[in-house]
């Protein structure tokens, strides 16, 4: 099934506040093409194919705010961030990706 992904949205801590890094709020894109972008253990022997659909899907990522994405491309997301940060980014990452999201406190 196809999912529209607004990578655009806000990730939010524990407290129901927006992540910040240097006074910004954290946005999904950087989280998804910096994931998908870096070279992880997991990488070691995989197929110059399988790199350019990952370098593909980043390039989708990094051009439109909501990208329609194939299952397979999510799985793919959700398994990058989750090698590739901690858990107080792929929480809020993976509640993106399912489709649920908190609000920000005002």
């Amino acid at each position: 099934m196809d999912m529209t992904l607004d990578v655009t949205q806000v990730l939010l801590g524990l407290d129901g506040e927006a992540i910040t890094e240097d006074g910004k709020a954290v946005t999904l894109r950087p989280i998804c093409i910096n994931a998908l972008m870096a070279t992880l253990e997991t990488d070691k022997g995989m197929s110059g194919e399988d790199k350019a659909k990952i370098w593909a899907l980043a390039g989708k990522v990094n051009k439109e705010d909501k990208p329609v994405l194939v299952a397979e491309d999510v799985t793919l997301l959700k398994a990058r961030i989750g090698a590739a940060y901690g858990p107080a980014v792929v929480g809020p990452a993976f509640l993106l990706l399912n489709g649920t999201s908190g609000t920000a406190k005002k």
